[in-house]
């Protein structure tokens, strides 16, 4: 039986499905200020062996998503209900892409609560998260 994110590849692969664009959020916490930035999914992957989820966007931003469950996905809302551990990859908009310029977020729900660390060096982010949020939300 195939798990919901090799359906939702098989779909996106297919044509047959048109993904939502919009603002991040994980676990509650909004990647920027809402409606600040809107992210277009531009491909989706598999790792079967390391059931990983991975979605690539549009400025080369990058957001993996491991053991994803609940996953809902139509060109209106993107939402993965659960996720063991999601982090989100980006590269400093305006900088040169580098391995310098790329920083990430990532929550790994452990014990009933969200573990929620960034690289971003230029503020100190106060994580706004919780379990009882989606893994992941396209709004």
């Amino acid at each position: 039986m195939k798990s919901e994110s090799q359906r939702l590849v098989e779909k996106f692969e297919k044509g047959n499905l048109k993904l939502a664009s919009g603002c991040l959020k994980f676990f509650g916490s909004s990647f920027g200020r809402p409606r600040d930035n809107i992210h277009t999914m531009v491909s989706v992957a598999y790792d079967e062996k390391e059931e990983v989820l991975v979605l690539n966007f549009d400025q080369s931003e990058c957001l993996r998503v491991c053991q994803a469950e609940g996953i809902r996905a139509d060109r209106h809302s993107f939402k993965i209900s659960r996720a063991q551990k999601v982090r989100w990859e980006w590269f400093y908009y305006g900088r040169p892409q580098t391995k310098e310029n790329l920083y990430y977020e990532e929550f790994i729900h452990e014990e009933g609560r969200i573990l929620a660390r960034t690289n971003a060096d230029w503020h100190q982010k106060e994580f706004d998260v919780s379990p009882k949020e989606p893994a992941v939300e396209i709004c």
